[in-house]
C-alpha cells in the first residue's frame, strides 16, 4: 500500500471509494451544522421551526415576517414561499410561459429595462401595473438578485396568491440559513410594492404591543 501511495498510482476503484466516502462524511457534518442553525435562524426571525420527519432532513420555517405569512423548505423543495393577503393581479416568472394568462391581466412594461429583462413573463392588472412603474429602485433591487443568485435562483414565481422562489445551491444540498434571510427580505421588498394592502390588513390584525 505505501508503495502504491508513493508511486501515485491508486486503483480507480480506491479512489472512487474515498471520493464517496469523503462526500458523505461532508454531507452529514453540513447537515448537523444547517439542523443547528435554522432553528436559531427561526427564533431570530421571530419564525416557527419545524423538524423534519426525515433522518436526513432539515425541517421547514413558518410564520409572519415583516407582515407577510412565510413557509421555508431548505431542502426537499428548496422553496422559500410569500403568501399574498390581497390577491393582487399579477403574473410575473423569470422564465418564458407559453400558457395563456389570465383574462384580466395586461402585458406588463415596467418602463425599466432591468426588471423587464429579469421577468420573461409580466401581466398585471392597471393598479399593480401603476405601482411597479412608480417604483424607482428595480434596477438596484435586480441587481442584488442577479448578482448573489444569479446560478442558484431557478424559478422566481410571482402570482395572486403570492411569491414562491426555486433555489438550487447544489452543494450545500440546501438553502443556508443567510441565503433563506435575504431572500425573504428580496420577498418582502417586492410584496411591499405589488400588495401593499395585504401588509397593512397584516398590520392592523397583529395585536398592540
Amino acid at each position: 500500500m505505501a508503495d502504491l501511495l508513493n508511486s501515485g498510482a491508486l486503483p480507480i476503484g480506491f479512489l472512487m471509494f474515498f471520493g464517496m466516502a469523503f462526500a458523505f462524511v461532508k454531507r452529514r457534518a453540513t447537515h448537523k451544522l444547517a439542523s443547528k442553525a435554522f432553528p436559531e435562524l427561526a427564533e431570530r426571525l421571530g419564525l416557527i421551526y419545524k423538524p423534519s420527519p426525515y433522518r436526513g432532513g432539515i425541517g421547514t420555517l413558518s410564520g409572519t415576517f415583516q407582515g407577510y405569512r412565510v413557509f421555508v423548505d431548505p431542502d426537499e423543495q428548496r422553496k422559500v414561499s410569500l403568501h399574498f393577503e390581497g390577491a393582487p393581479g399579477v403574473l410575473l416568472r423569470n422564465y418564458a410561459q407559453n400558457q395563456r394568462p389570465p383574462a384580466e391581466l395586461n402585458r406588463l412594461y415596467s418602463g425599466d429595462r432591468s426588471f423587464d429583462a429579469f421577468f420573461k413573463t409580466r401581466y398585471a392588472d392597471d393598479g399593480v401595473a401603476a405601482r411597479i412603474q412608480e417604483y424607482e429602485k428595480w434596477p438596484a433591487l435586480v441587481a442584488v438578485l442577479e448578482g448573489e443568485f444569479r446560478r442558484e435562483l431557478a424559478q422566481f414565481n410571482v402570482s395572486e396568491s403570492g411569491i414562491t422562489l426555486v433555489v438550487n445551491f447544489g452543494n450545500p444540498p440546501h438553502i443556508p440559513g443567510g441565503a433563506v434571510e435575504r431572500l425573504l427580505e428580496i420577498c418582502v421588498r417586492f410584496a411591499s410594492i405589488i400588495d401593499p394592502v395585504g401588509a397593512a390588513q397584516r398590520s392592523d390584525a397583529s395585536p398592540a404591543p
